[in-house]
This record gives structure tokens, sequence and C-alpha cells, in this order.
């Protein structure tokens, strides 16, 4: 009887030790029902981050290969000295070839000392390999080519002449208009395209 009043008492003031079978089914229930909510607001904010960082570099890509072909077609045809012949060599869809006399020294001699680096310069889109390729003094002994840009998926060259109509003859170019389209994957989200389309005046021509 004693030891019965005094369980009890215990009973009175201390809590049962762990949790009810209610409980436990309450807490379950409770977390089903929450996880996939955290699951998916997690997945959709990784796939927020990850689709951001693809559209950045993507954009980042395609003007900076735009901008690199712009900036050596609008010297082309610089030639101070008015010797070396300088100019438009190979314009098609795809290609272009192009010189300027950069260090004003009268001539486009094959660089075998390094002295008439970039001044022949061909812009090509690869498109087995899917890259703008920049071919430094082609079908010399010192060409060399490098991937400028890579994912490229389209790219394309119009020439036109001093009355803006679309022209073939290298000597009537007096500006090329630039569209390249780049494409990297994103994930969930597919494949993430930027197109940039923009005109370069040849300045020298």
């Amino acid at each position: 009887m004693k030891n019965k009043f005094i369980n009890n008492m215990i009973g009175k003031i201390l809590p049962p030790a762990g949790f009810s079978l209610v409980e436990v089914l309450v807490v379950i229930a409770m977390v089903s029902v929450m996880m996939p909510v955290m699951y998916y607001t997690f997945t959709r904010l990784a796939r927020s981050y990850t689709t951001q960082d693809v559209v950045g570099d993507v954009q980042q890509n395609v003007r900076y290969g735009v901008e690199y072909m712009v900036r050596d077609i609008r010297m082309t045809g610089l030639d101070p000295l008015e010797t070396a012949g300088t100019g438009i060599e190979v314009a098609t869809a795809t290609t272009i070839r192009v010189t300027s006399d950069l260090n004003v020294d009268g001539d486009l001699i094959d660089p075998v000392a390094g002295q008439d680096q970039f001044e022949r310069i061909t812009y090509t889109y690869d498109v087995v390999n899917n890259q703008l390729d920049q071919i430094l003094y082609e079908g010399t002994p010192s060409a060399s080519t490098q991937a400028l840009i890579e994912n490229v998926v389209a790219l394309n060259f119009t020439y036109l002449d001093a009355n803006d109509a679309v022209t073939a003859v290298l000597a009537d170019i007096r500006s090329v208009v630039i569209d390249m389209t780049v494409q990297e994957p994103a994930g969930l989200d597919g494949m993430i395209n930027r197109r940039l389309t923009t005109r370069a005046g040849c300045r020298n021509l």
C-alpha cells in the first residue's frame, strides 16, 4: 500500500518517460507531409541557381566571341604605309580572314621572329566540334589554331557594301554582320540558347 502511494506521488510530480504511440504517429505524419515540401523547395532553388549560372556563362561567352571578332574586323585594311596589301582575304558564310599592318612595318611577312603577330587572322565555325576557331597566319609555317568559344551551334557572316547591300566581292565589303548562337545544358531546364547579332564596320576599307 505504501509503495503504491509513493508511485502515485512520483507519477504526479514527474512526467511519464518516452512518447506515447499516438504522439509518435502524429510526428511521423507531420514529417511525411513536410519532407516533400522541403525537398521540392530545395530542388527548385538548386535548379534556379543552376539555370542562372548557365545563362550567365552563355551570355558572357557569346558576347566575348562576337566582340573579339568585331575588334579585328574593324582594324581590317589598316595599311599606313600603303605597301602591305591589307584587307579581307576570305569571306564566306562561316569563315572570314582579315589582315592589317598593326606594327606599321609595311608588310605582312610570316612572323618567324614574332614581329607580325595577329596581322592575318581567320575566324571560322567548326561545325563538327561546335566551336569558334581562331587561326593565326593560316597557310603559313607559323599557322596556329585555337578554339576561341565552345558550344557554338550557329555562326553566320553577312557582308555589306557601302550602300548596305549584300555583296560577295571582297573589294566592295565595308561592313560585316556577325550572327552567333551559343548553347549550353542547364540540367532539368534543358538547353539554354543565347544569340547575338552585331555589325562591325571596316574602318580602313
